[in-house]
């Protein structure tokens, strides 16, 4: 019997390892200007254009409830294809690419935070850290509904 194996980048946002799909990764950016757009929700820190394409760029911080970055130049961005659209997570930093089988991860702990718990599709350990796999469906429909 052998167990798929998926890939996963994993990235920090605050003290919360996350991870999305490594297939739904199109690039990661260091920090890039960002215009901000009136009338949007504070996670959505605006737009920025990735050559000659404009993108939305989501602040996983202010959409977990955590304080803005002290300096968000040291941010980066994780460039995600989502249902056929390019979106910017802005997260604090990038971590690595890891393997996991599709049996480690497991349901969200009803003891995570309820702030982040909504866009957690599920968990898994990673070293010593709890990666949390985010769920890219829920996240999109906050942003366009925000």
């Amino acid at each position: 019997m052998n167990a798929e194996l998926m890939q996963y980048m994993t990235f920090w946002v605050g003290a919360n390892l996350c991870a999305v799909n490594a297939l739904d990764v199109q690039e990661i950016l260091h920090y890039q200007k960002i215009t901000p757009v009136a009338l949007t929700p504070e996670y959505v820190r605006g737009l920025m254009n990735l050559r000659g394409n404009i993108l939305t760029v989501i602040d996983l911080r202010r959409l977990f409830g955590l304080p803005s970055l002290p300096d968000e130049t040291t941010g980066m961005h994780l460039v995600v294809q989502a249902e056929g659209e390019a979106i910017s997570f802005f997260v604090d930093r990038m971590d690595t690419i890891v393997e996991i089988v599709a049996e480690q991860l497991l349901p969200p702990p009803d003891t995570a935070q309820s702030a982040i718990a909504r866009y957690i599709a599920s968990v898994s350990r990673v070293d010593d850290h709890l990666m949390m796999l985010l769920n890219l469906e829920t996240v999109l429909d906050i942003q366009e509904r925000g």
